[in-house]
């Protein structure tokens, strides 16, 4: 597979994801001040984390999750609004 034909797959499922990501949200799944980390959310979806982070960083600027760092720097997420229906 060529380079430009990797770029263009990257980040296909980006909305998918946002939408069922939103979904747990919006029904209660995921709920207020819960902590989400991207490999554990790909895995649950069966898509890559760089989609899952290109959902979160989308729900971000809904106002639907805030990323946070802990001690260690690494980065996650916390749920910070509910998704209107």
């Amino acid at each position: 597979m060529r380079f430009d034909e990797q770029r263009q797959l990257h980040g296909r499922h980006a909305k998918p994801v946002t939408k069922r990501i939103r979904d747990r949200i919006q029904y209660g799944t995921l709920h207020r001040g819960q902590r989400l980390f991207a490999a554990r959310i790909a895995l649950s979806l069966g898509v890559s984390t760089a989609d899952v982070t290109s959902a979160f960083a989308e729900l971000s600027r809904e106002g639907l999750l805030t990323p946070t760092y802990s001690a260690d720097y690494f980065r996650t997420w916390v749920v910070t609004g509910k998704a209107k229906r």
